[in-house]
């Protein structure tokens, strides 16, 4: 099952590297209305699925 963990920590390297391309691409107005309301959101649950899957791996 290390493989999903594996899977999960790929996938919030992919949305926070998405996220850092988009602020670069256009520094002023980065992201619209609905995409800072989603996207930082996001990373945190995504990052707090990986921090549970590790401990779930763990066990």
């Amino acid at each position: 099952m290390r493989t999903l963990s594996s899977y999960i920590r790929v996938g919030v390297f992919a949305v926070v590297a998405s996220g850092l391309l988009m602020f670069v691409a256009s520094p002023d107005q980065p992201f619209s209305a609905f995409e800072k309301v989603w996207f930082w959101p996001l990373v945190a649950l995504l990052i707090i699925l990986m921090i549970a899957g590790e401990a779930v791996f763990q066990l």
